[in-house]
């Protein structure tokens, strides 16, 4: 469970050479772009708990095809990838996807779960883009 002055920030990442990634801009809207591109999005817990569990479930109209990464399909729901269960030690968290080229477009949800209880649930979308 959050506090109030705790944060979670969803959006675009920056992925830095050595392969972490930084919180660049909130947004709602995913574009289409692949892992080969250096294309991020993700999200950032900021919590006063300096200690905590996090994961998160993230759900498409659409089912996933192809998972990479850290992404686990929920059994009996291919619809739905869930992400490593983290524990968190200093207060922030950083968690970073790429898209695959089979990944659905369109409307999705994530929610976000400190200590097992959602934190956050966020709409979003993603859209192709035309080059």
């Amino acid at each position: 469970m959050l506090f109030a002055e705790d944060i979670i920030k969803f959006g675009i990442m920056e992925l830095y050479s050595n392969g972490t990634c930084t919180f660049l801009e909130e947004s709602t809207v995913i574009p289409l772009k692949l892992k080969d591109t250096g294309f991020r999005w993700g999200y950032t817990i900021e919590s006063s708990k300096k200690k905590f569990t996090t994961y998160s479930l993230c759900y498409s109209p659409k089912p996933f095809t192809e998972i990479t990464g850290t992404l686990t399909r929920e059994k009996n729901a291919p619809d739905v990838l869930k992400s490593q269960t983290v524990n968190v030690t200093k207060g922030i968290h950083v968690e970073c996807f790429w898209n695959d080229a089979s990944d659905p477009t369109g409307r999705q949800k994530i929610d976000i779960y400190v200590n097992n209880t959602i934190a956050k649930s966020i709409d979003f979308e993603v859209v192709e883009i035309k080059e």
